[in-house]
């Protein structure tokens, strides 16, 4: 939970927050995809850094998380 947060607020001061939120969405919601970072990314039994491994991820973001990035005003790539 620590290094999530600290990633979020790199993002935040980076002013890339809305990346972040896409790059984190396409890691838990996406199947298929290998959501690679050019490798630098660690990998444990659970998943990676972004989240789980993806046979524990769901293909569709659910509408409550849709519905709450659009009232903060950042856009879906994913």
């Amino acid at each position: 939970m620590m290094g999530l947060v600290t990633r979020m607020r790199e993002a935040i001061l980076k002013s890339q927050f809305p990346e972040f939120v896409n790059e984190f969405l396409k890691a838990h919601f996406e199947l298929g995809d290998d959501h690679s970072n050019g490798g630098d990314k660690k990998t444990t039994e659970k998943g990676d850094v972004f989240g789980p491994k993806e046979s524990q991820r769901t293909a569709e973001i659910p509408q409550w998380v849709r519905d709450a990035l659009q009232a903060a005003g950042i856009t879906l790539k994913v």
